[in-house]
């Protein structure tokens, strides 16, 4: 081999040198040719000689790359890897010459002057810098050496086919670079597997992924013309680890991925249809799985036994990208909200024949390119491994109806059994239906309860309503809705969305007519009856049926203060028995004249007084006058129903009014709430709020104060039942 020779000022050498070699060129042609025509030293001249043509190959090799991936982000990448390391071999050759010409002019005037390639072959042995010299020079040159060995490992040669801007053919690199030095081919390649969305295992290179950008080019390769490629080509693919299938960030991955370690691909699709609409739908032929459960977050279809996941939308941060969607970060593709990548499909089923996922790779050749598909197959998503679905809209809020009182969530009794109090109307009855025979089951199969859940950004989701439509002894109840936050928190930003829903569900779930009126905290109702009327057409009654204010007793606020009935009147208090029910009806009767629309007629008052006898449900106060026999007129009487684990309700006080203002009320309610709160925890009522003679009474025996302005404070909350057009509705009763 021989090299033109050159000075100092850079004279180019025989062998054209661009770009990063320029500065290097002079330094290698004058370390050489201090060994050029040596004689019988060409033996020394040799062993450097081959070290520095080994150099001069893989930059030259190295520059080739550069050029070839001019304008990529592979390209931009090796530049960026490679100029380091270029710079320090620079250094290295020019001490390494400055070095080698100390030695040839300390021995020039000296009698063995033509001895001095020996001596300083011979002084390498010894000389520890020199060895650190030629060290470094074979080290730089190893990184180098790396870097074409993992472009030569690289099996994607297409990605000349548009994929790149460079000034060097593709194939003319490759060939140089199968041609290059035998030691590079020594070289030991880390490498990554990724099992791609196809089931394909591809190696790449760990160089290759110290950067997204540059990981995302070399998938793109491998993906090219491969079903599924555009959306690779979107960045709509997720990376994650085999492992525990965790989404690697795209800015961490290059701390993340480890020699050998295992990566999978999952390609994303968006839907533009609700995420609660869409929950166990496989993406692959819209087949509904029901009851499954997911393994690491990823459900196993069972008709196409392909993997995948459905989740919510998450709010947007200020990019405007799905960021943690994706596994984070920014890929510099971007999402428009509206664009055509949020798919749109229908709810039928696919009826075509079903390939299993994992047996797709059959129709993949070993080279990785693409088998014929029959022309009606069209969709890429048939071919997925893993797929994950991002429903668009809307993801925060959703309704979910039950028919059974077993349906119902544990979620759902944890947060009736959290506040048993105002829940007591729902809670209470969903208790008693969960201990129905099977015959009485099916004779309550017209009930159901709606709960409306948000999905927070952690997609944990949370109750925020739940609504109950059932019946009881005497006919349908009113629909009741159970709010988890109190009415002084409740806002228009609040309710209206979640009630929207929650009026929708409601209107697929039952007949317009059932609904004949709503009982809730003030804001619930008066927002839900509007959407109500709005949706259906049947309008709300203006005066309200029922305004009450909610309060509670219970062993702390008990007031126990006796009292007696005034004399010579004695009275009587006891629970009421088979033979009171006449009497009992007699009350109910006129307490439901007072109680538009509710109004009973004989026959059904004496049902309700049956049912409350039957069920220990009602407790009465007998006056005994002087000289009459025991309890021979029943003045008073107190109910109770929607009795849970823990607090029964007083749904009803009536006196007759010939005994009124003798005490009668308050001594049988002080006896009553005594009595069960040897056994509950609280006693709870709704008491309307014009009722003043109520609230007082209420008050003496131990309620929170129902007089105070503030009905926010200390449990106490507004109540109001609306009602709607009785020429649309069948009425019911409670």
């Amino acid at each position: 081999m021989r090299f033109e020779s050159g000075q100092s000022n850079g004279s180019s050498p025989s062998v054209p040198f661009d770009g990063l070699l320029v500065p290097l060129a002079p330094w290698l042609i004058q370390t050489a040719n201090l060994f050029i025509d040596r004689g019988d030293n060409g033996a020394y001249y040799r062993i450097l000689e081959l070290e520095l043509e080994h150099l001069r190959q893989t930059l030259t090799l190295t520059n080739l790359a550069i050029r070839t991936y001019e304008g990529t982000p592979l390209g931009q990448n090796l530049e960026r890897s490679i100029m380091p390391e270029v710079e320090q071999i620079y250094v290295v050759l020019r001490e390494l010459f400055d070095r080698i010409g100390s030695y040839r002019q300390g021995l020039w005037p000296t009698f063995i002057h033509r001895l001095w390639c020996e001596v300083w072959w011979r002084g390498c042995e010894v000389d520890d810098k020199m060895f650190l010299l030629r060290s470094k020079l074979a080290a730089h040159q190893q990184v180098l050496g790396n870097f074409l060995m993992a472009l030569n490992s690289v099996s994607w040669t297409e990605i000349g086919n548009g994929m790149r801007t460079g000034h060097v053919s593709l194939e003319y690199f490759y060939s140089r670079l199968r041609q290059g030095p035998l030691s590079l081919r020594r070289l030991q390649v880390d490498m990554v597997t990724i099992v791609d969305h196809l089931g394909r295992n591809i190696l790449v290179p760990i160089l290759f992924c110290s950067t997204w950008t540059v990981f995302d080019f070399i998938i793109n390769g491998y993906c090219k013309d491969c079903p599924g490629n555009r959306f690779v080509e979107r960045g709509d693919y997720q990376v994650l680890r085999a492992d525990n299938s965790q989404a690697i960030n795209r800015l961490e991955i290059a701390d993340i991925v480890e020699p050998g370690m295992i990566l999978e691909m999952s390609v994303v699709i968006r839907w533009s249809t609700a995420f609660q609409d869409n929950k166990g739908k496989c993406p692959r032929y819209y087949y509904v799985n029901s009851n499954v459960t997911a393994t690491n977050c990823w459900i196993e279809c069972y008709k196409c036994s392909g993997k995948f996941q459905i989740a919510p939308a998450n709010p947007k941060d200020g990019s405007g990208n799905e960021s943690d969607r994706l596994g984070g970060g920014n890929d510099g593709k971007e999402r428009n909200e509206d664009d055509d990548n949020w798919r749109e499909y229908g709810d039928e089923e696919r009826e075509d024949t079903v390939s299993a996922p994992a047996q797709l790779r059959d129709r993949v050749d070993a080279s990785g390119s693409q088998r014929q598909r029959p022309p009606e197959d069209d969709d890429d998503t048939t071919f997925f491994r893993l797929i994950h679905v991002i429903c668009k809209r809307p993801s925060d809020i959703f309704t979910t109806t039950y028919t059974s009182a077993h349906a119902l969530p544990q979620q759902g009794w944890d947060i009736l059994c959290a506040d048993p109090r105002r829940s007591n109307a729902i809670l209470s009855h969903a208790e008693k239906a969960l201990m129905r025979t099977a015959d009485e089951e099916h004779s309550a199969q017209r009930e159901c309860w709606i709960t409306c859940s948000t999905v927070d950004q952690s997609l944990s989701q949370r109750i925020d309503f739940i609504l109950s439509c059932t019946d009881n002894v005497l006919g349908h109840s009113p629909i009741f809705i159970y709010s988890t936050r109190h009415s002084s928190h409740l806002d228009g930003d609040f309710l209206l969305p979640r009630l929207s829903f929650l009026v929708k569900a409601l209107h697929s779930a039952v007949n317009v007519s059932r609904v004949f009126s709503v009982f809730a905290p003030d804001p619930v109702t008066e927002m839900f009856t509007k959407l109500w009327a709005n949706l259906t057409g049947i309008r709300f009654v203006p005066q309200p049926y029922y305004s009450a204010a909610f309060s509670a007793c219970t062993k702390r606020t008990l007031i126990d203060k006796p009292t007696q009935i005034h004399l010579p009147l004695k009275d009587v208090i006891r629970a009421a028995v088979k033979s009171d029910i006449p009497s009992v009806a007699e009350l109910c009767y006129d307490f439901a004249l007072d109680s538009d629309p509710f109004i009973l007629t004989r026959e059904g008052a004496v049902a309700e007084a049956t049912e409350l006898v039957r069920n220990k449900q009602v407790w009465v106060l007998g006056i005994q006058q002087d000289k009459e026999p025991p309890d021979s007129e029943l003045a008073s009487i107190v109910c109770t129903a929607r009795s849970s684990a823990t607090v029964t309700a007083i749904t009803k006080i009536y006196t007759k009014p010939k005994w009124r203002k003798l005490g009668c009320s308050e001594r049988l309610v002080r006896h009553f709430r005594k009595h069960f709160l040897k056994t509950k925890q609280s006693v709870v009522a709704y008491v309307a709020r014009d009722n003043q003679t109520a609230a007082k009474v209420y008050n003496r025996v131990g309620f929170i104060k129902l007089d105070e302005i503030d009905r926010s404070a200390g449990g106490i909350e507004p109540w109001l039942e609306v009602g709607f057009d009785r020429d649309m509705v069948k009425l019911g009763h409670w």
